[in-house]
C-alpha cells in the first residue's frame, strides 16, 4: 500500500472530501519512502539520475541491471511502480512484462531507444502501462508517474464500479456486468471507456486519447482506437445494453452519451 497503515482511514477520508488535494503529496506527507519504485536499467548514468530524481520526489528506489535481478527484486520489494528498460543484457523487457504480469498489476512504464511501432503495440498488449522513447524528458515521466500512483492510490481504496445505464464497470475485473451477462474488456477497451467517462458529455479527440491511452510516442494509434471503440459497442450490447453510449464524432473523436448515465 501507499499510504501508511497508522494513517490509511485518515488519508482516505481526506481524499474523499478534498479531491482537489494531490494524494501521492498526501502519502508522501504522512509517510516518508513508502512509495518504492523498481528502476530495470542497465545503464549505470541513467539508473543514478532516476534514482537522484525519485529521491528528491521522496520515492524510496530499488534498481536491478538485468531482467533476472529486476523480477527477484519485483517479487521481493513489492514496488508501485516499475520503471523497465525493453533492452537488457540478459532477457527481453517483453518476457519480464508477460512474468511479472502472470501475478502483479504494478503500473510498468517501458522504455526503449527504439521506437518501433509493433513492440509498442507488443509490449502494451503484453500489460506495460506506458512507453517512453530514450531519450525522454524527466518531466514527462514524472508526471506519468505520479498519475499511475495517483490512480492505484485510489484503486487500492476500493472497487469503483461505475454505473453506466444498464450495465456496472468493475474496476477490479475490467468486466461489464448487465442484464444478459458478464463480459471482459480488453485493457486497452476498458482504458479507453474509463477515460470516455471521467467526463460525459465532452469530446475526446482522438490525438487526446491515443495520448492518455497509448502515449505520446505513439501518434498513429487511430487504427487501434477504432478498434477498441468497435469492440466496446460491440460488448456493451452484448452485455445487455441496448442504447448508444458512446458517440463518434467524424474526423473529431468519440464522446460519452450522458443522458445513457441519467
Amino acid at each position: 500500500m501507499i499510504i501508511c497503515k497508522q494513517y490509511e482511514p485518515k488519508a482516505l477520508q481526506m481524499l474523499e472530501f478534498f479531491q482537489s488535494w494531490d494524494p501521492i503529496a498526501l502519502a508522501i506527507y504522512h509517510c516518508p519512502e513508502m512509495i518504492t519504485i523498481l528502476v530495470i536499467e542497465d545503464e549505470n548514468s541513467l539508473q543514478l539520475l532516476l534514482k537522484r530524481l525519485f529521491g528528491r520526489e521522496g520515492f524510496k528506489t530499488f534498481a536491478a541491471k538485468n531482467g533476472s535481478e529486476g523480477m527477484q527484486l519485483a517479487k521481493s520489494r513489492r514496488p508501485d511502480l516499475i520503471i523497465l528498460d525493453l533492452g537488457l543484457p540478459d532477457v527481453n523487457g517483453q518476457y519480464v512484462i508477460s512474468e511479472i504480469r502472470k501475478w502483479s498489476k504494478v503500473p510498468i512504464i517501458a522504455v526503449s531507444a527504439f521506437n518501433d511501432e509493433n513492440t509498442i503495440v507488443n509490449i502494451l498488449e503484453l500489460g506495460a502501462d506506458a512507453f517512453l522513447e530514450k531519450p525522454f524528458s524527466l518531466d514527462e515521466l514524472n508526471a506519468r508517474i505520479r498519475l499511475f500512483l495517483r490512480k492505484k492510490m485510489i484503486d487500492n481504496s476500493s472497487d469503483l464500479s461505475l454505473q453506466l445505464g444498464d450495465l456496472k464497470i468493475s474496476n477490479l475485473d475490467r468486466k461489464l456486468h448487465g442484464p444478459k451477462g458478464s463480459i471482459s474488456l480488453s485493457v486497452f477497451e476498458y482504458r479507453v471507456l474509463s477515460l470516455l467517462l471521467t467526463q460525459p458529455g465532452k469530446i475526446f479527440s482522438h490525438e487526446e486519447l491515443i495520448n492518455e491511452i497509448w502515449g505520446p510516442s505513439y501518434k498513429h494509434a487511430i487504427g487501434s482506437l477504432r478498434v477498441s471503440i468497435w469492440g466496446i459497442k460491440n460488448k456493451i450490447a452484448e452485455a445487455g445494453e441496448t442504447r448508444e453510449l458512446i458517440s463518434s464524432i467524424p474526423k473529431v473523436g468519440y464522446s460519452i452519451n450522458p443522458l445513457v448515465l441519467a
